[in-house]
């Protein structure tokens, strides 16, 4: 298999290359980051979704790709408010014209969308459910591109995929709370702000077996659950042999949050039927998140936080 990954050194970019290369696929990536490329080619090519120039030409690395898969975006809600022209450029107009250009060179088209796409407080949230983003800009371009996409590429080369959050230790609180764990601190968890998460392993171990099966459709990855920041940290610390947990509404800590759904666990059951794909039991994306602090922590003997895994 011959794999492109725009977005090769976000996080499941980045993931998805480490494994991909592990099934021997031939690996490519793209990055907007000079210094990213410099360490990683020649794996990684620049590629700049905020300047491309609508007007010129093909924009994706030279090549046949069996699977190209869209993961660069400007993901964080602030980052979309503070500049929303970069923002549709980068998570719209970029990721169609790319898709476009994958598909007429015969790819498999895969797209990275958001549970955030139903909105904060809509509790329909299964594939067929329509998208009812709201007025915050990251979900309303993330519905955007979607409808544009299934209005471009050819329906059998293309699969959305939709994602719940991705816990990894690559990513806040998750960093912070491991290190705590490591040196007996307490971690500390928000008691009304939800999540339903996923691990890096099951993000891209199921991306990879839709890119590999050529799967097309409207596919949801998600956890079995909804929990509470507070409650997903009492799981990290029991599974990491105990500490001590403080929870506490997002009031008490003084945070104003810039997203904060009612609901966040998407409906699986198409793709589980089509695909195999089931949702994720949290104390599986607890074992495996465990299991990524120890692949990374340099010491020999094994931390706090990595017992359990």
């Amino acid at each position: 298999m011959k794999l492109l990954v725009v977005g090769g050194d976000s996080l499941i970019g980045g993931e998805l290359m480490r494994r991909a290369r592990a099934l021997a696929w031939s690996v490519t990536g793209t990055t907007r980051r000079l210094a990213a490329a410099d360490r990683m080619l020649p794996e990684l090519e620049i590629l700049d979704l905020a300047t491309l120039d609508q007007d010129n030409g093909v924009s994706l690395p030279a090549g046949s790709f069996d699977v190209v898969v869209l993961c660069a975006a400007h993901s964080r809600h602030e980052q979309c408010t503070r500049d929303p022209r970069a923002a549709e450029r980068v998570n719209v107009e970029a990721p169609v014209r790319l898709a476009r250009e994958a598909a007429q060179r015969g790819a498999h088209v895969m797209f990275l969308s958001t549970d955030s796409v139903f909105g904060e407080n809509n509790c329909l949230r299964r594939e067929a459910d329509p998208v009812v983003p709201g007025t915050r800009i990251y979900p309303v371009l993330k519905a955007r591109a979607e409808t544009l996409l299934a209005q471009t590429v050819p329906a059998g080369q293309l699969a959305i995929v939709r994602l719940t959050k991705v816990v990894s230790v690559r990513r806040e609180p998750f960093a912070t709370w491991c290190r705590a764990l490591r040196t007996g601190a307490r971690i500390e968890g928000f008691s009304d702000l939800l999540l339903s998460p996923i691990s890096l392993r099951y993000v891209s171990q199921a991306l990879l077996q839709i890119g590999a099966s050529r799967a097309a459709g409207l596919f949801h990855l998600s956890g079995e659950r909804d929990l509470s920041y507070a409650e997903f940290a009492w799981e990290v610390s029991a599974q990491a042999g105990g500490g001590a947990v403080a929870s506490q509404s997002m009031a008490q800590a003084g945070v104003l949050p810039s997203y904060r759904p009612a609901h966040s666990t998407l409906g699986m059951q198409v793709t589980t039927d089509r695909t195999g794909l089931r949702p994720q039991p949290a104390t599986l994306a607890v074992q495996d998140l465990l299991a990524e602090a120890g692949d990374l922590d340099p010491v020999k003997e094994a931390p706090a936080c990595v017992t359990a895994a």
